[in-house]
């Protein structure tokens, strides 16, 4: 094999081990849901917006939140094909959702409600992810 073939193959290993992210079996999965699912959270609030304009901002954030929620999770059930994985994604978004319009309508307590939800939030990821061998998952290597 010549240098340069060494070179390229050396440099194709090197991105892909970095672009995968790889937790698991997860992979590349986590970026192909990660930047659509991102940018539809983002028109959520133009969305809401524009359409609170023409109507109650209530059922303007329903309607929102709704078409939200149903492309994302319509989308993740197109990439896993797993309905189960689906219907989990639609769940914890309504959850979001349904937690987020709570803390609007709270107007007094807002802040300490959102407070409270987001350590709670973390104190749930960071359960959850307390077993995972992040040294393994930096070096690519898995243990067998």
């Amino acid at each position: 094999m010549s240098n340069n073939q060494e070179v390229v193959k050396k440099t194709t290993n090197f991105i892909k081990r970095s672009v995968t992210l790889k937790i698991g079996s997860i992979g590349i999965l986590i970026l192909l849901l990660l930047i659509p699912a991102g940018m539809a959270i983002l028109i959520f609030y133009t969305l809401v917006f524009s359409l609170s304009e023409h109507m109650h901002f209530n059922f303007a954030y329903i309607l929102s939140a709704l078409a939200v929620t149903l492309i994302i999770s319509g989308y993740a059930k197109a990439i896993v094909a797993n309905p189960k994985f689906a219907f989990t994604i639609f769940g914890l978004l309504t959850i979001l959702y349904s937690y987020l319009f709570i803390v609007l309508q709270l107007e007094d307590y807002a802040l300490i409600m959102g407070s409270v939800g987001l350590l709670i939030i973390l104190a749930i990821v960071m359960y959850m992810t307390r077993k995972i061998n992040w040294y393994e998952v930096e070096t690519g290597q898995q243990e067998e």
